[in-house]
């Protein structure tokens, strides 16, 4: 599950909802939560503030600032 969250967060350079990340990595709930929680304890993902065209804020996640090759060694795991 973390390499679709990983590809699905491509889409989103500077970070999204835990929702849109959800709905673009194509995962269920019960899915997409443990592996977004094991991403953050890795370092791999970190939480940000997202924007929206309206100027509202919500909490979001986006890409710590690691190198593709440490994203991808971690993503190896289940």
């Amino acid at each position: 599950h973390q390499r679709q969250i990983l590809e699905a967060l491509e889409e989103f350079p500077d970070g999204a909802t835990e929702k849109q990340l959800r709905v673009a990595a194509k995962l269920n709930p019960a899915n997409f939560k443990p592996a977004v929680e094991a991403m953050k304890e890795q370092g791999i993902l970190v939480e940000c503030e997202i924007k929206s065209d309206r100027g509202k804020k919500y909490p979001g996640v986006r890409f710590n600032e690691i190198s593709p090759e440490q994203r991808n060694n971690s993503a190896e795991q289940p």
